[in-house]
């Protein structure tokens, strides 16, 4: 069997939640609300995730400062609850 890329290795729900440090029902719920990494439905209840995605997640919540993150963190409440996000928010600005 030839060897996959790193980044293009297919995890289970459960490894994938393992790598991000989150729990599978937390990544169950991020799924069921749009707002965790993209995923494969292909097999059906049985979603798989690809490394590379988990990593542009990851890199999608990168802060520099406790502001910013805490914007970050607050986005994605925000996102659950309404769907979408202004860019204000997003600019961490008035």
């Amino acid at each position: 069997m030839a060897d996959v890329a790193v980044a293009d290795r297919w995890l289970t729900a459960a490894d994938a939640a393992h790598y991000l440090s989150v729990s599978v029902t937390t990544l169950s719920k991020w799924r069921a609300a749009g707002i965790g990494p993209q995923y494969s439905a292909a097999l059906g209840r049985d979603p798989r995730y690809r490394m590379s995605d988990l990593e542009a997640f990851m890199d999608s919540k990168m802060a520099t400062n406790t502001r910013e993150a805490k914007t970050l963190r607050h986005t994605s409440t925000r996102e659950r609850y309404t769907g979408n996000v202004s860019r204000v928010a997003l600019s961490g600005g008035a």
